[in-house]
C-alpha cells in the first residue's frame, strides 16, 4: 500500500456518513466518510448535519508496522483471550473516547457515560475528549497521531472505510473476539435485536470480514418532497419509480421562475443512493474492485444527466451552504436528496418561511420497487490497540451504550435511528412528541418507515481508500458528467472506476 491516501470522508451519510451527524431530534445524510454536503432569497436554514463533503488533505503516515504508542497494545485473536482478562473495581481502567458530538447529543452522551462510570462493576472510567467538530476532524487527528507516534484513544467514532485504513496500520482491532466472548460478549437475543444491515456495515472486506466497529447510530439517504406542491401538480404521493420521478420533477420546473423539480449536491452518497436504486453497486460485493460503471450505474447517471439537460434539475454547489434546505424551504425545488437526520433542519427552515407547507421524506424511487435498495450509513465506534484491559473496557462501554434504553434515548437526542429493533417503538414515540414536528406529521411517517427500510440497506464501500474515490465521484461524475453534461458518460464512468481501482490497489492491506 502506498501511504498517500489518508484523506478524510464524511458520511454518512453519513454519514455522512456523511453524512449525517449533527444534533437533531429523532426523525431526522455523509460517508461523513468516512465521512462523505449538504439561493434564492429564503429563510436561513439552521446549521445542518455534516453531510458528505469534498474530502480535505490529511497527514500522510509513513509505512511502518505500528507507528503509534499503544501502551501495552496487543491484538486479541480469540474469545478465550478476552475471557481471560480480569477487571476489578479495585483497579481503575481508564478508557479515553475521542468524539465530535455537541449540543443535546453531547449532553445525552455525557449523561450515559456518567451513569456507566458510577454503576459498572469493572472499575472502568470513560473519559471524553473532543477531537473536533466533525468526523473529518476526528479522522485528521487520528491520522496526525499515527504520523507523530502519539497516544491514540481507546475508542473513537469512525466510518468503516476510515476504520479499514486504521486497521491497515494495526492500530484498530477486530471486535469479533469481544462480541463472541462467553464472559463479556453479546448473547443470541442481542444479536437478533440488531438489524443485519447494521451488522454488515462494519465488516471489513479487506480483512476477511473482521468487525472493525460497532453501530451506535445510523441514518439513510432519503428523498425530501414538498407535498403541497406535489398535490398542486396532480400527484398524491412521492414517486416510487423513476418514470414518475422524472415526470414530476419536469412538471414542477420553470427555469424563468428559478424553480426546479430536483436539486442535487456534489455528494457521493446521493450518487450511491441512485446507483443502488437502479440495482447497482459502488463496490463489487467481494471488494475486488469498484463497480459504479455497471449498466445500472450508467442508467442512473444517464437519468440524472438527462434531467439536468432538460432543465428539470439544478445543481447546489458546495459554496452554497445548506442550499438544498434553503431552496426547498423557499419552494424553489420540489425534491432534494439528503440524510434522514436533516429533517429537523428542514422543518426549522420551513417554519421561518413566509408560506409553510407539508413535507416528508421517503426511500428513493426504485427501478424495481419489488426489490428496493437504499443507502444506509453512519459512523460507528472503533476500538484501538491499547492495553487489553482498556480494549475490554471500551467494548463493555459500547455494550452498555447499545442497550434498548440507551439506544432509544440516543435516537431522541441525536436524530439517528435506534440501532435495536426493540427500541424502535420508543424512538418513534419520542419523534411524535417532538415539538419540531408538530405541524409535520408526514415526517413522522417517513421516520417510521425507515425502520422497515433498514432491511434493504446497502453500504457504499467498506474499504480503505474510499475517501479519494468519493472525491473522484463528486468532482468528475457529479460536477462534470452529470451537472455539466461533459464527455461520453460511459467513458467518464470507466475512467473514474479505473482511478478508483488504482486507489483500491494502493490501499490493499500492507504485506507483513
Amino acid at each position: 500500500m502506498k501511504i498517500n491516501q489518508f484523506i478524510p470522508i464524511v458520511a454518512a451519510t453519513a454519514v455522512a456518513l456523511a453524512a449525517c451527524s449533527s444534533p437533531a431530534p429523532a426523525p431526522t445524510t455523509a460517508p461523513a466518510k468516512p465521512a462523505a454536503t449538504t439561493a434564492p432569497a429564503a429563510p436561513a436554514a439552521t446549521t445542518a448535519p455534516a453531510a458528505p463533503a469534498k474530502p480535505t488533505e490529511a497527514p500522510k503516515p509513513t509505512a511502518v508496522a505500528n507507528p503509534v504508542k499503544v501502551s501495552g497494545g496487543k491484538l486479541l485473536k480469540t474469545p478465550e483471550e478476552v475471557d481471560a482478562i480480569a477487571l476489578s473495581k479495585d483497579k481503575k481502567t481508564e478508557v479515553i473516547f475521542w468524539h465530535r458530538y455537541s449540543g443535546e447529543p453531547e449532553k445525552a452522551f455525557t449523561a450515559i457515560i456518567d451513569s456507566f462510570n458510577k454503576s459498572n462493576e469493572y472499575g472502568i472510567e470513560v473519559k471524553l475528549e473532543k477531537a473536533g467538530g466533525s468526523y473529518q476532524d476526528v479522522y485528521n487527528k487520528i491520522n496526525a497521531a499515527t504520523v507523530a507516534g502519539s497516544n491514540l484513544p481507546a475508542v473513537s467514532v469512525a466510518y468503516i472505510n476510515q476504520a479499514a485504513t486504521y486497521r491497515d496500520y494495526e492500530v484498530v482491532i477486530n471486535l469479533d473476539p469481544f462480541i463472541k466472548s462467553k464472559k463479556y460478549g453479546l448473547n443470541e437475543a442481542d444479536i437478533k435485536d440488531i438489524p443485519q444491515a447494521f451488522l454488515n456495515g462494519d465488516k471489513a472486506l479487506q480483512w476477511q470480514g473482521e468487525t472493525l466497529g460497532w453501530a451506535t447510530q445510523r441514518s439513510m439517504e432519503v428523498l425530501y418532497t414538498n407535498l403541497d406542491w406535489l398535490q398542486k401538480l396532480g400527484y398524491k404521493a412521492p414517486p416510487t419509480n423513476f418514470k414518475d420521478f422524472e415526470e414530476m420533477a419536469c412538471k414542477a420546473s420553470n427555469k424563468d421562475k428559478g424553480e426546479y423539480g430536483f436539486a442535487l449536491t456534489p455528494n457521493a452518497s446521493s450518487f450511491a443512493a441512485f446507483v443502488f436504486a437502479f440495482g447497482g453497486n459502488i463496490l463489487k460485493p467481494d471488494g475486488s474492485g469498484y463497480d459504479f460503471n455497471s449498466p445500472a450505474a450508467l442508467e442512473a447517471s444517464n437519468l440524472l444527466r438527462t434531467m439536468f439537460q432538460k432543465g428539470c434539475a439544478v445543481e447546489i454547489p458546495r459554496t452554497e451552504n445548506n442550499g438544498d434546505q434553503t431552496r426547498f424551504a423557499a419552494q424553489k425545488v420540489l425534491f432534494t436528496a439528503g440524510s434522514s437526520t436533516g429533517a429537523t433542519f428542514y422543518a426549522q427552515a420551513i417554519d421561518k418561511s413566509p408560506n409553510k407547507f407539508k413535507f416528508t421524506y421517503s426511500m428513493f424511487p426504485q427501478k424495481d420497487p419489488a426489490n428496493p435498495r437504499t443507502n444506509l450509513y453512519g459512523a460507528s465506534w472503533s476500538v484501538f490497540k491499547v492495553a487489553p484491559e482498556q480494549q475490554l473496557g471500551a467494548w463493555l462501554f459500547i455494550r452498555h451504550f447499545i442497550t434498548k434504553e440507551n439506544t432509544a434515548g440516543w435516537a431522541k437526542s441525536s436524530g439517528y435511528m435506534a440501532v435495536r429493533q426493540s427500541a424502535a417503538d420508543q424512538a418513534i414515540a419520542d419523534a411524535k412528541a417532538n415539538p419540531v414536528f408538530k405541524d409535520y406529521p408526514e415526517v413522522i411517517e417517513g421516520y417510521t418507515s425507515m425502520y422497515k427500510m433498514v432491511q434493504f440497506g446497502q453500504t457504499e464501500a467498506p474499504v480503505a481508500g474510499y475517501d479519494p474515490v468519493r472525491a473522484e465521484i463528486e468532482n468528475n461524475i457529479i460536477s462534470k458528467a452529470i451537472w455539466k453534461g461533459e464527455g461520453d458518460l460511459k467513458a467518464m464512468l470507466d475512467n473514474s472506476v479505473k482511478k478508483a481501482n488504482d486507489i483500491l490497489k494502493e490501499n490493499a492491506p500492507l504485506k507483513k
